[in-house]
């Protein structure tokens, strides 16, 4: 359930000045010169953006281009490949940040004060032909909005998991507390099961975004699971965005409340979008557990560290209106200590995986 309580931020009001009936059938690959006209949408919920959309002060909208042929059916490929441009005018109305991956797609933040209206204009370049083609200008306008400042939240009803969340806004800054019940669900997943749910673990968040390419986050919490001793979970992620290339580091730490050990958690992943059709990655992953966590009885040190490799490519397929078909390999080798070689007969094992997906 949700209740919210509305305070007026700053809006984005982008009108379409294309002009005419939203073509809506087909889909398929172009040449440039197909491209006869564009459309502005709110990638998120989908939305064409010819009326009021709501932008939190300091925050932004997610902008998706859209590509229409003379007969009205979608442009999904374009032959050669296109990027998107976003043009304001005055200059300091708003900016554009293009999402990685993404090439039709943009983050867009106002930065005039509520009141301010101007013009944007849409300009895609071709790499494959060395030309470019301007759509526009559309209308652009910052005005007061609406935006939800708090929110209740109730999740996992089947075992009795239980939050309410209120996050609160103010800027780059976003702080978040949590109260939610710690019972960690059990193997029947089909029953509504209360017996003994109550609030008894909590939790804090607090997000930074200095600009377009940072976010670092931090947070602490204390979970009471019922069936373990409580612990004390913290954690501290850093992700860092540049063009096609994103890095995401993330540290996390269990602290049982009976023996204070930190358990150390430590990932490091990278992904580099080098074209629209391939895209390579990398994770480095260290992690402590308890030999009660792995059910492992006998022999074997109270605390196991575990470490993990692993790189691998992904190489877009096939579009069909605008879903990709993604086919990929991955292959780790992962670091075990001497008292679980028993176990992986080695100790470094090793897998490859190849995979199929399908994303937007």
């Amino acid at each position: 359930m949700r209740g919210r309580a509305a305070k007026p931020l700053l809006a984005l009001t982008i009108c379409c000045a294309c002009g005419g009936p939203l073509p809506t059938s087909g889909g398929g690959t172009g040449a440039p010169g197909a491209i006869a006209q564009v459309r502005l949408f709110d990638e998120e919920r989908g939305t064409e953006l010819t009326v009021h959309t709501g932008l939190p002060d300091d925050q932004s909208i997610r902008l998706q281009v859209r590509l229409y042929a003379p007969d009205g059916h979608r442009l999904t490929d374009i032959v050669g490949g296109v990027e998107l441009t976003l043009q304001f005018s005055p200059g300091s109305l708003a900016n554009a940040i293009r999402v990685p991956g993404r090439p039709l797609e943009a983050i867009i933040t106002p930065t005039a004060p509520t009141g301010t209206s101007g013009s944007q204009t849409v300009r895609l370049d071709f790499p494959g032909t060395g030309t470019s083609k301007s759509f526009g200008p559309f209308h652009v306008e910052v005005q007061p909005g609406i935006s939800g400042v708090r929110e209740f939240r109730v999740f996992d009803a089947f075992n009795a998991d239980f939050t309410a969340h209120v996050p609160l806004v103010s800027g780059k800054v976003h702080l978040e507390a949590s109260v939610f019940n710690g019972a960690h669900p059990n193997e029947v997943r089909t029953n509504f099961d209360y017996r003994g749910a109550r609030f008894n673990s909590f939790s804090a968040r607090v997000t930074v975004n200095p600009n377009e390419h940072w976010s670092v986050a931090a947070s602490a919490a204390y979970i009471d699971p019922h069936e373990h001793q409580p612990l004390y979970r913290l954690e501290v992620s850093a992700l860092h965005v540049a063009g096609g290339w994103s890095t995401t580091f993330i540290w996390g730490a269990n602290v049982p409340t009976d023996t204070r050990r930190v358990l150390n958690t430590a990932l490091f992943e990278t992904n580099i979008e080098v074209d629209q059709r391939n895209a390579i990655f990398g994770r480095a992953e260290y992690v402590t557990r308890t030999a009660e966590e792995l059910a492992l009885v006998g022999s074997i040190s109270s605390e196991v560290e575990v470490g993990s490799l692993a790189v691998g490519y992904a190489r877009r397929i096939s579009r069909l209106r605008g879903v990709g078909a993604w086919l990929g390999a991955r292959g780790n080798v992962d670091f075990v200590p001497q008292q679980l070689r028993l176990f992986y007969g080695s100790r470094t094992p090793a897998g490859v995986l190849v995979y199929l997906g399908v994303r937007p």
